[in-house]
């Protein structure tokens, strides 16, 4: 299956709440995917709705860990 590249490194931060900066990071860790395109770092829209999901999954367990203590 291939990716598609769409996401702006702006609209996927904002949708992540994360700065830029760190998109780049995980660009260049391997954690994101990306296109250049055109002189615009394209990101793969499923990596994002993964990433976030996982930010969701973290967030969940973090609070579920805080009540708890």
């Amino acid at each position: 299956m291939s990716k598609t590249y769409n996401v702006t490194r702006e609209v996927a931060s904002k949708s992540l709440n994360i700065s830029t900066r760190t998109i780049d990071r995980y660009i260049k860790s391997g954690k994101l995917s990306y296109k250049k395109i055109a002189n615009k770092v394209l990101l793969a829209k499923e990596e994002v709705i993964l990433l976030k999901q996982e930010f969701a999954t973290l967030h969940q367990e973090l609070s579920t860990e805080i009540i708890n203590q």
